[in-house]
This record gives C-alpha cells, structure tokens and sequence, in this order.
C-alpha cells in the first residue's frame, strides 16, 4: 500500500501566478495525514486552531502584498478575506508524507536527501520570487538552493508556530529582509511597467 502524501503548492495557480511578488513558504511536514491538505490551505480558518500555523503565514504575507511598511502591530485580514489571500500564494513542505504535532528533525532531513529532484521540480513550476523557509533552512540543501535562479530571493525565519517572537517582531524581520532585496526593486519595476503598459493600452 503506498504511504499518503501531501498535494501542496499553490492553492489557484492563476491567482499566484498573477502577483507581482509571488510568495512561496516552505514548511516541514503536513501535521496528520489521510486528508485534502489542498482543501485545507484554501481555508484554513475552518479548523480551530489554525492561527497556531497559519496565523503568520497570514498576516506576513498579507503586509508584504501590502506595501511591507514596518507598523506597531500587523492585525489578521478580515476572516472572510483570507481564502481569497491563501489563493495568492504557495505552499509546500519538504516532507510530504504525515507528521505529528512534534517534527523528528531526522525523518524530514531523510525525506528531503531522498527526495531532492521533487522539490526542484516544484521549484521551477511555481517559479517564486520570495521564498520563506519557515523553520526549515537546515532542510533547504544546497543542491536544491544551486538550483534557484538569481532572481528569488530566499529569507529565513522560525517555524510560524514559535512562541518565543512576537508577531510583530516576527513580521517585521521578514519584511526588512524583502525590502533590502534586489529583488523588491525588481518586482516594483515590473509592477510599474504593467501599470504603464495598462496605461497605454487604455488610451
């Protein structure tokens, strides 16, 4: 029988591929196993205790789609804005078979040696300018980071469900990270030219 395994990605690919700053997190493993981890990702908030993961998932990517201006606090969307949010971005794990509530560090590096070419392949179809390895640097080989090209930028940050960092502080790292990037003035750029592009088209 063959062991469950996690469909992950982007939860609408037409709606991620659409943003002029697509944003990829990587995390370690689905939390269970023997359900729609796609169904799941598209809203997570019908599930009680999802904030305990996807809080931060949430609300950094939602002050990234939003200028990434440092504030003194990063509120939730509204609760009913936040599908339409998780279908602009993407989401996979190193290892996709089932896990618990606690990681075994040795399981997912196992998975992630054996399983190098998956992720890449993953890499190159979703194509992201911002990659965020949540709590999973050690388990992004170098094979894997050759692979990318100069124009993602990858930032690091804990596991969205530390408990040791303040949201804000959490938040506001990443977005300093993003903001010092090349690659934010590169997407800017882009922006720019698809608003001039419209521009002219409209006359």
């Amino acid at each position: 029988m063959n062991e469950w395994k996690a469909k992950d990605g982007a939860v609408d690919i037409g709606s991620y591929n659409s943003e002029k700053t697509k944003i990829l997190w990587i995390l370690r493993e689905p939390n269970g196993k023997d359900f729609d981890f796609m169904e799941y990702l598209s809203d997570p908030t019908v599930y009680p205790r999802w904030k305990s993961t996807y809080g931060l998932v949430v609300k950094t990517s939602d002050a990234i789609f939003n200028g990434a201006k440092d504030k003194p606090d990063y509120p939730y969307p509204n609760k009913k804005d936040i599908p339409a949010l998780m279908k602009r971005i993407a989401l996979v794990n190193i290892k996709k078979t089932g896990g618990k509530s606690s990681s075994i560090p040795e399981e997912i590096m196992e998975y992630a040696k054996n399983n190098k070419e998956e992720m890449k392949e993953q890499l190159r179809e979703l194509s992201p300018h911002v990659i965020i390895l949540a709590g999973t640097d050690r388990y992004f080989l170098a094979e894997i980071r050759e692979s990318i090209g100069k124009d993602t930028e990858i930032i690091s940050a804990s596991h969205p469900n530390q408990r040791k960092i303040k949201h804000r502080d959490y938040i506001g790292n990443i977005l300093r990270k993003f903001r010092a990037s090349p690659i934010n003035t590169d997407v800017q750029k882009r922006h720019f030219a698809m608003l001039l592009h419209a521009g002219c088209g409209e006359r």
